[in-house]
């Protein structure tokens, strides 16, 4: 079955922050006045900018989940129904 309007209504600020969080990494890699892999730190130490990548690309959807995870959990315990 489809969400309800309601379910809708209540992701819609969680959702709505995460593409503001997404424009605005967006936005400040357009400006960035030299690119990562040029960066003195990252010439110096070739292995951490890969591994920023990858934090960058995975906690945020980790963290986005275990929060939806955390509202539905939250939801079944006061008996509302999943519907």
């Amino acid at each position: 079955m489809f969400p309800s309007f309601d379910k809708w209504r209540q992701l819609l600020p969680t959702w709505s922050a995460a593409l503001g969080l997404s424009a605005a990494l967006v936005w400040a890699g357009e400006r960035w006045p030299t690119p990562l892999l040029e960066q003195g730190w990252a010439l110096e130490r070739p292995q951490l900018p890969p591994q920023l990548a990858l934090l960058l690309v995975f906690v945020p959807p980790a963290l986005m989940g275990l929060l939806l995870i955390a509202r539905m959990r939250g939801h079944h315990d006061r008996g509302e129904s999943s519907d």
